[in-house]
């Protein structure tokens, strides 16, 4: 599996020295995706973060951003790091079609070639020097070349090729992204621009054709990153020269440049002065957010009776920390059931997630996401956000919508399992499948149908034969994942699943110390010979169960609040039965845990929105060739697991 890598500051281009006020909402858990540029960030991004204020739905404001999904949908925002061609090969004129190169001439995201000039930008120093940040959620070898539009560009007409300069400004070579899990590189701005352009980006991969382009409005006025126009929405288009609008008053006087009026003007108050008077047109200047040191945004991402679940995302503006502290105020009568990705601690109203070990520091424009269940209301939702003790902007000010609940509602906290695994399964597969109990493994090192692997690269994960912890018997896999993508490690079935039928089924039990992260994690992978021998891909993001598609990152469910809402968590510290079954001819998918189907693990061929309408973007007839075991984290996240009692046939196995 190629590395795939999450990043902070979420966008196609970023500058370092972002001013604060610039994100007014960061987002708990990003859907995933190759990677784009940051700030001055990409019209899809810039969209999403318009449009994702409230934390749940998506909600645009800004009018450019409304439009494109008037056009399109919300789900090219959702998806706003896909701007891809898997055919691309660093193709540029004569491949993308005049019109089309925000879209990457792509249908999904034709909304954003809308030729408009109040898309939210970024302000920029004509000439000034800065780090610019590509993120990295799938981390390839490959090359970036930044474009920029010829004086005398138009926003208001579609862009084409012709209105780019003719040679990149800047072209950068990298393999690997660096230790924050993203790419990033210094350029100097382009000399003698002023108002408004268009950064274009182009991202063309080594390892594949894989293309991924990107359009990112800026205005080059002495600017340091400010980003304006989001959360706003105007009649008509913004001066060319943002954030300072004009307002034209009412004629009462003169203009410099007319003589003195004798005739009233038409609906207003004759004028008799005989001297012209000179009128100056008000300006009405953007008020910068005041400065924070820290911003925070708060989102539901699932909710039951009596219960839900949640995320508090801080970036902090400031110096770096170490260690850092988050501290948010819960309503009287909520009580904290657990929390992740810190030591979280309730006292009275106050939930504390401290730095956890592995992960102390906290540098400047970074984000830390502390998950956690609760046992009450929803509504109001977690409020008062500080980071070692300064007050975050951003948080508190519009409640976060519950998204949609399960389809049963759960009477106790995602933490206990809906049923109770059998307590004395077999420990041999059902006649007419194959696996393993782990029971016939002579020692801590793997051997017979098992082998470990850790693809790309080796890091500190293992994977051993544990006779401390089963399900049945006396023996189980123990997989250590690190957070690191090459601390990944994987136990791989020699079996070739081919053999077992057009319709494979697959059972095992899994055992985890650490709730599913934010960020997206495997934990199965299923080789596909029709993809590639890319994998299909079984693990978590968002806090629940997810199956993503390595060759495109699509993902099972969509990774919105309605469609995370459908999947499920997977409890800690118990026995956990997981069950899948593939129609590789009808392309069809199901999963059940613990015995109960998963409806957002459910793919039945027919697209539907927040569900498997990413799925079927493209006609899915896997063929199914061997199985793996593991942990592999792309945004830092570790977990001790054990796996038993894994079986694959035919025919269902059942728990």
């Amino acid at each position: 599996m190629h590395r795939r890598r999450s990043v902070r500051a979420v966008v196609a281009l970023s500058v370092t020295a972002l001013a604060a006020g610039v994100l007014t909402v960061l987002t708990a858990g990003v859907a995933n995706a190759h990677g784009a540029a940051t700030t001055p960030g990409s019209r899809s991004y810039l969209c999403y973060q318009d449009a994702h204020w409230t934390g749940g739905d998506l909600d645009p404001r800004n009018d450019a951003c409304k439009a494109a999904v008037a056009l399109g949908g919300k789900q090219p925002l959702w998806d706003w790091f896909g701007v891809l061609r898997s055919d691309g090969a660093g193709r540029m004129q004569g491949f993308i079609p005049d019109g089309s190169l925000c879209s990457g001439g792509t249908t999904k995201y034709a909304g954003l070639d809308l030729p408009r000039a109040d898309w939210p930008a970024t302000r920029l120093t004509s000439g000034g020097k800065y780090t610019v940040h590509y993120n990295a959620w799938a981390a390839h070898p490959g090359q970036f070349r930044l474009f920029v539009t010829k004086d005398g560009y138009d926003p208001t007409k579609p862009l084409t090729w012709n209105d780019l300069e003719s040679q990149p400004f800047s072209t950068w070579n990298e393999t690997t992204p660096n230790g924050t899990g993203e790419y990033y590189w210094d350029v100097t701005w382009p000399a003698g621009k002023t108002g408004q352009h268009i950064v274009y980006s182009v991202w063309a991969r080594t390892d594949s054709q894989e293309t991924f382009y990107g359009c990112s409005d800026v205005v080059f006025d002495g600017g340091n990153g400010e980003v304006v126009g989001m959360g706003t929405s105007t009649s008509t288009s913004p001066a060319t020269t943002p954030p300072v609008t004009t307002t034209t008053p009412v004629t009462t006087t003169p203009p410099v440049t007319t003589p003195p009026v004798t005739t009233p003007p038409v609906t207003t108050t004759p004028v008799t002065t005989t001297t012209p008077v000179t009128t100056t047109t008000p300006v009405t200047t953007t008020t910068p957010v005041a400065f924070s040191t820290c911003q925070a945004q708060v989102a539901i991402t699932s909710s039951w009776q009596g219960g839900y679940q949640g995320a508090v995302t801080v970036l902090n503006n400031g110096a770096a920390l170490n260690p850092w502290k988050v501290t948010f105020t819960l309503p009287s009568g909520t009580t904290l059931v657990n929390g992740w990705n810190a030591t979280v601690t309730q006292s009275g109203t106050t939930v504390t997630a401290a730095a956890p070990s592995w992960s102390t520091s906290l540098a400047t424009s970074k984000e830390v996401s502390i998950g956690f269940v609760a046992n009450g209301s929803s509504t109001p939702p977690p409020s008062n956000v500080q980071l070692n003790g300064a007050v975050c902007s951003g948080a508190g000010s519009t409640p976060t919508p519950t998204t949609a609940s399960p389809t049963t509602p759960q009477t106790t906290p995602p933490t206990t399992p809906p049923t109770t695994p059998p307590t004395t399964p077999p420990t041999t597969p059902p006649a007419g499948t194959a696996g393993d109990g782990f029971e016939t493994q002579s020692g801590s090192t793997l051997s017979g149908p098992w082998t470990s692997y850790a693809p790309d690269c080796t890091g500190a994960g293992t994977a051993t034969i544990d006779r401390t912890v089963a399900h049945s018997g006396s023996a189980s896999l123990k997989i250590a994942g690190g957070g690191g993508y090459c601390d990944h490690v994987f136990a791989q079935l020699s079996t070739d699943l081919r053999t077992v039928g057009t319709t494979l089924y697959a059972r095992w039990y899994v055992r985890h110390t650490t709730a599913l992260p934010t960020g997206h994690v495997t934990m199965v992978a299923l080789n596909d010979a029709n993809d590639g021998n890319k994998a299909v891909r079984i693990g978590g993001q968002n806090q629940a169960m997810q199956w993503n598609r390595q060759s495109d990152d699509a993902t099972l469910p969509a990774q919105s609040p309605t469609g995370v809402a459908q999947s499920r968590p997977l409890p800690t510290g118990s026995w956990q039965c997981v069950e899948i079954a593939v129609n590789q001819s009808a392309g069809t998918a199901d999963t059940w845990l613990n015995g109960t189907l998963v409806p957002g693990l459910h793919a039945d061929g027919q697209p539907s929105t927040d569900i498997d309408g990413q799925w079927y973007n493209r006609t899915w007839r896997p063929s199914l060739t061997s199985l793996a075991l593991g942990w592999e984290s792309y945004s830092g996240g570790t977990d001790t697991l054990w796996y038993d009692d894994v079986a694959v046939g035919s025919s269902r196995i059942g728990c």
